[in-house]
């Protein structure tokens, strides 16, 4: 009986098992080294050695670019709603020799660790014009590099302005009024790169938590396609008795 389950039904049982263990270890372990690379980062603010050590140098900005994607649903009552996801890509020449391009995404995947700096700011995405206000070219900045990595932008000033809505009209031959959601904003700002070790840190904890719950998910369908039948039976036989 042993044998000829194992024969039909445990080897399924066997390869999900170890699919979700893979899962979750490659996972936790990419968790774990994205909090020791946090921690170093947090280290290297005071530079204890040269291979641990966040470089404030200037750049001058070569060009830049937003790319957007839009999305649109339809639900059920047939109200069509769109939405959109930007992302920024600036190049930088760091000491007139080395060019770079660095990613900067708005809303950026973040558990609530705090930053070790103030007046770091995170752009909203609501701003179709926040590259050419932000961004020119020949203008110099300066930026942070840690382990090769551009992970922040110092700016002189940030500007951030949402677009205007424009809402329906309500009567007939009325003027629209062009309003804004909030007001424009201006700051002396440090920008955080997709690079930034406190992102990463995020990410790799949100693939830990989707593995854990995905694999769980797979083998409660592994359990059930295997063992269904005979739980069925069981509670057949316990309402039978009463």
């Amino acid at each position: 009986m042993v044998k000829r389950f194992f024969a039909e039904k445990g080897l399924i049982l066997l390869l999900g098992i170890l699919l979700s263990a893979l899962a979750i270890s490659f996972t936790y372990y990419r968790m774990e080294n994205a909090k020791k690379d946090l921690t170093d980062y947090w280290l290297a603010k005071s530079c204890p050695s040269q291979e641990n050590c966040r470089e404030k140098t200037e750049a001058r900005i070569l060009e830049s670019q937003e790319k957007t994607i839009l999305m649109t649903s339809i639900s059920k009552t047939g109200k069509t709603s769109s939405w959109k996801d930007s992302t920024y890509f600036v190049w930088l020449l760091i000491n007139n020799s080395e060019k770079h391009k660095i990613e900067i995404s708005p809303d950026t995947l973040s558990n609530g660790t705090p930053f070790d700096i103030d007046n770091v700011r995170i752009p909203t995405g609501a701003d179709s014009h926040f590259v050419e206000e932000n961004f020119h070219k020949g203008q110099l900045i300066f930026v942070e590099i840690w382990h090769n990595q551009i992970t922040l932008l110092y700016l002189d000033t940030f500007v951030d302005v949402p677009d205007a809505v424009i809402p329906p009209t309500p009567v007939l031959g009325s003027q629209p009024k062009i309003t804004s959601n909030f007001p424009p904003k201006t700051y002396e700002i440090v920008l955080p790169t997709v690079m930034h070790p406190i992102f990463h840190q995020a990410s790799t904890e949100r693939d830990f938590i989707s593995a854990v719950v995905i694999s769980s998910l797979l083998l409660l369908v592994v359990f059930s396609s295997m063992f269904g039948k005979e739980i069925d039976k069981i509670w057949q036989r316990v309402f039978n008795k009463k």
